[in-house]
């Protein structure tokens, strides 16, 4: 007589049903921990995976944004490239405001035809001017002192530079 699953079966089925339930108990258990162990490891891995790219997304300035997106356990590293392109963006609109408030106030244009001859017409002509001359000049010209700060030394300065012929001044009716 030959001994087979079936005969074993058949002769004694609570002992199989025993075994069979042993072997089933066994196996799922093992499946059951080499799953979760299989399971981990590639979670962490992809998880890593996706911190890493999220990291390689980070601009200089973008640390703090970087760093909650890492730990949000959601966002890929597109999604964080385009949230930090989009706060990148926002920084330089904000700036650019920042930078176009901060400038210089516009100069008003002077009509030269209304001043009284200049002196370098006179320097031409050559006469030089004498110092009353130029605080005279110097008084009567707001434009002017504005123009050197209220340092009337750097404008007689300039003045004496222009007469000595040391000056070019260009933009000026006459081709200077």
């Amino acid at each position: 007589m030959d001994i087979t699953a079936e005969s074993l079966k058949t002769a004694y089925p609570d002992i199989m049903k025993g075994i069979e339930s042993a072997a089933y108990q066994k196996g799922l258990s093992e499946g059951l921990a080499r799953g979760t162990d299989e399971g981990l490891k590639a979670g962490i891995e992809k998880e890593r995976t996706r911190i890493q790219a999220v990291e390689s997304s980070l601009l200089p300035g973008h640390e703090a944004l970087v760093e909650s997106m890492k730990y949000d356990g959601v966002t890929t590293g597109e999604q964080a490239a385009v949230k930090i392109l989009h706060a990148e963006k926002a920084l330089r609109e904000t700036k650019l405001q920042d930078f176009s408030s901060d400038k210089p106030p516009v100069v008003p244009a002077v009509d030269a035809t209304k001043d009284e001859p200049k002196q370098a017409e006179k320097a031409k002509e050559g006469e030089l001017l004498t110092d009353e001359q130029l605080k005279a000049t110097w008084n009567a010209d707001k434009v002017l002192r504005a123009d050197f700060g209220g340092d009337f030394e750097a404008y007689k300065a300039y003045v004496e530079a222009e007469q000595a012929g040391l000056v070019k001044i260009y933009g000026q009716k006459g081709g200077n």
